[in-house]
């Protein structure tokens, strides 16, 4: 009897699931359990969450918010601005290391969105969009990203780039939309200089009579041209 009682406390305590207590942590929620920013905890481990792909993105102009769907250890849906440190994790990752260009083509119409509705962009952001202007090969999302560089406030790295870009880019398009980012930006314009060049070297004839034309009312408004970056700085060594 001694025998079986002690057998069928031991098969009791076999068969009692043991409960997984969650880490006490004053913000532990399910949402973040399965964001890439955060450890899981998985019964006495941690798993490293990694962020493996971004599958879509869609903005939501009435709303102001971009929903995005991208893959940790699972599927995951956000929904945010730009306010949201981590819709600029994924926006960032989404332009900087997503193969898809079709991802990286939303992920800026996304920002550029945002930015027509004033939201502030971080230099996370912005530095992420300069790299995909220094690197990016497909033409119809350097496109929109120097829509969305022009409609920024204009910083020197900004301006650096959008010169590069207009003297050096071989697409006549893209080389236009450079040219474009920098005249409609109030405040900076095209020194003398860059301006010569491009009248005098660019095969399009719309950057040549633009060029011309700035060049032409710097002669007789020169107060009112101010240069926007070093020409010796953008030369090719």
């Amino acid at each position: 009897v001694a025998l079986l009682l002690a057998f069928g406390f031991l098969l009791g305590r076999q068969a009692t699931p043991t409960a997984v207590v969650p880490p006490s942590q004053p913000d532990f929620t399910l949402e973040n359990l399965i964001t890439a920013s955060q450890r899981i905890q998985a019964a006495n481990s941690q798993i490293d969450p990694f962020l493996s792909g971004v599958d879509k993105l869609r903005f939501d102009p009435s709303t102001g918010t971009v929903e995005i769907h991208y893959n940790t250890v699972n599927d995951i849906a956000l929904t945010g601005n730009l306010s949201d440190p981590r819709v600029r994790q994924i926006l960032r990752h989404a332009i900087v290391d997503e193969q898809n260009p079709a991802v990286r083509l939303h992920a800026v119409k996304a920002i550029g969105g945002m930015v027509s509705q004033e939201a502030l962009l971080e230099n996370d952001l912005v530095d992420a969009l300069i790299w995909l202007l220094q690197n990016e090969q497909n033409q119809g999302v350097k496109l929109q990203a120097l829509r969305v560089l022009g409609a920024l406030p204009i910083s020197e790295e900004v301006k650096h780039v959008l010169v590069r870009t207009l003297l050096y880019d071989k697409d006549t398009a893209t080389r236009i939309a450079a040219f474009k980012a920098l005249h409609d930006n109030n405040s900076a314009a095209v020194d003398s200089e860059i301006l010569q060049r491009a009248a005098e070297s660019d095969t399009s004839g719309y950057i040549k009579y633009q060029a011309e034309k700035l060049l032409q009312n710097a002669q007789e408004s020169p107060s009112e041209n101010t240069e926007i970056s070093n020409p010796k700085e953008l030369r090719r060594e």
